[in-house]
This record gives C-alpha cells, sequence and structure tokens, in this order.
C-alpha cells in the first residue's frame, strides 16, 4: 500500500510539470496590473497601446500616454500643462508682461489710453475725447486750427472766446470768462432791453403821479 502512494506521488509531480513546460511553451504569462495591457501576447504590459486608450489631447508614445509636442514658439510652463506663449515676462519682449500665458502690454497710467490692443498710451484717440476747440492729433489733445473770425485764445491751448481783456470789448462793456458783457446798472437804474443803456424808467408806470417816462427819464407830463 505504501509502495502504491509513493508511486501515484511521482505521477502527479510529473504531470504538474508536464503543464507547467506547456504552459511556458505557449508563452502564457500573468495577468496586467489593474490600468495596463499587453499590446501583443509577448509584449510587456504598458499603459496604452493606440491614441485611444489615452485621453483628450494626449498620444501613446512607446506604450506611456503623454501630451504632443506644442506648435512652434509655444511651450509648456510644467509637464502636463496647455501650450503657451510664455512662462515669465522675460519670455515677452520688452515693455510687456507675461499674463496667462500670453505676452501682454501692462494696463495704461490713469488718464490715457490705447487705440488698438498693443498701442502706445495715448490722451485720445477721437476728437471726441477732447474738450471744446480741440481736437486729437497723434493721441494729444490739441487746438484746432484757427480760431473763427473775431474770437481767439488768450492761452496757448484754451478755447477760442470774443474776449481777454475788458480793452478787446466795445465802450462800456467788460470781458466775462470770454465774453463781453455789460456791467450792472447803479442802484435805481435798470436796462430796457439787454444790451441797452441804464435808464431811469422803461414805462410811464415806473415814473410818480403826473411823470411820464420819456427817453428813459421821469419827466412832467405835458
Amino acid at each position: 500500500m505504501g509502495q502504491f502512494s509513493a508511486a501515484l506521488a511521482v505521477v502527479s509531480l510529473v504531470l504538474l510539470a508536464s503543464v507547467l513546460h506547456v504552459a511556458d511553451a505557449t508563452g502564457t504569462k500573468c495577468p496586467c496590473s489593474p490600468g495596463t495591457k499587453r499590446c501583443t501576447p509577448m509584449g510587456p504590459c504598458v499603459k496604452c497601446c493606440k491614441d485611444c486608450d489615452c485621453g483628450k489631447g494626449m498620444k501613446c508614445v512607446q506604450g506611456q500616454c503623454k501630451l504632443p509636442c506644442c506648435p512652434k514658439g509655444l511651450k509648456r510652463c510644467f509637464p502636463n500643462g496647455p501650450c503657451v506663449r510664455c512662462c515669465k515676462d522675460c519670455d515677452c519682449g520688452k515693455g510687456m508682461k507675461c499674463v496667462q500665458g500670453q505676452c501682454k502690454l501692462p494696463c495704461c497710467p490713469k488718464g490715457l489710453k490705447r487705440c488698438v490692443p498693443n498701442g502706445p498710451c495715448v490722451t485720445c484717440c477721437k476728437d471726441c475725447d477732447c474738450g471744446a476747440g480741440k481736437k486729437c492729433v497723434q493721441g494729444q489733445c490739441k487746438p484746432s486750427c484757427g480760431c473763427p473770425a473775431g474770437q481767439k485764445r488768450c492761452v496757448p491751448n484754451g478755447p477760442c472766446v470774443k474776449c481777454c481783456k475788458d480793452c478787446d470789448c466795445g465802450k462800456g462793456r467788460k470781458c466775462v470768462q470770454g465774453q463781453c458783457k455789460l456791467p450792472c446798472c447803479p442802484k435805481g437804474l435798470k436796462r430796457c432791453l439787454p444790451n441797452g443803456p441804464c435808464v431811469k424808467c422803461c414805462k410811464d408806470c415806473e415814473c410818480g403821479k403826473g411823470k411820464k417816462c420819456v427817453q428813459g427819464q421821469c419827466k412832467p407830463a405835458c
């Protein structure tokens, strides 16, 4: 009985060895770990076999999912980052800054603006950006050419006005904010018309009893 058991054990070992030999001969290997696979029966375990095995925008390179090379003039600031024009200010030209991967000009100082995206900072882009009597010339507000007839400028960049001094106005008038105006009438006098002389009265009812208004003066009725 003991000899039979020993013989049976030997036969079992021989059969097991035969199975292992056959398995090795056919190239059967252990299964790949999760997330990997074999592209060929005898190949190594890899992450991918084709581009479609990778995520959007990635390619399968030697069994690994990798981002493709950036187009000319672009680069990545970190391994899996997007392709951008710059990573630091020094990647951009003089006077420009790197903002979210793009080379951009810094903001203009207060009171200035850009007429085009990469243009210089200027005071104006159109005539309507300037005040009255001025026009936009090469980004600067400058006085319009020659004032209309009868007007002048009191200062180089000032507006066109009727007068600068009292002597620019007619007799008895004063220069008030660039306009020639009559001064206020003395107490007890008035003007019957906007530019008329100062008088005592304009109508008879403004004179006392028995008097009438004659050429601005209260005189006895005939």
